[in-house]
């Protein structure tokens, strides 16, 4: 189970976000799902369930995303992606969160493409 809870603290602004879910491997990131969407709420949520591939030798699973928004006061859009991607168990039914803070960091710039870290 996926679940993120994606905060813009600028009140009753419409504002858009479009997230990479990917287990991250050695070489290249699977890409899990893409949800793209636009609200003026202040919180958007996620919980889903994920089904990535084998992960072969191990049973482990790295989790990460990578989410572009536009809430900013420039409307500009940036890329928010975290610095470590969350273990879990592929065989047991684990759940994993993140808290993603969408603000503009650093200069506008989208993330570049979900298979590139």
């Amino acid at each position: 189970m996926f679940e993120a809870e994606i905060d813009c603290n600028i009140p009753g602004a419409l504002w858009c976000g479009e997230l990479y879910v990917l287990e991250q491997d050695v070489v290249f990131p699977d890409l899990l799902r893409i949800d793209r969407f636009c609200t003026s709420k202040s919180k958007k949520m996620f919980r889903f369930d994920v089904y990535p591939g084998s992960d072969f030798p191990t049973v482990d699973l790295e989790l990460t995303y990578k989410f572009n928004h536009n809430c900013s006061a420039d409307g500009e859009t940036y890329c928010v992606k975290p610095k470590w991607s969350k273990k879990v168990n592929g065989r047991v039914g684990q759940s994993v969160g993140f808290d993603i803070d969408a603000r503009p960091h650093g200069k506008p710039s989208r993330c570049k493409p979900p298979f590139y870290f």
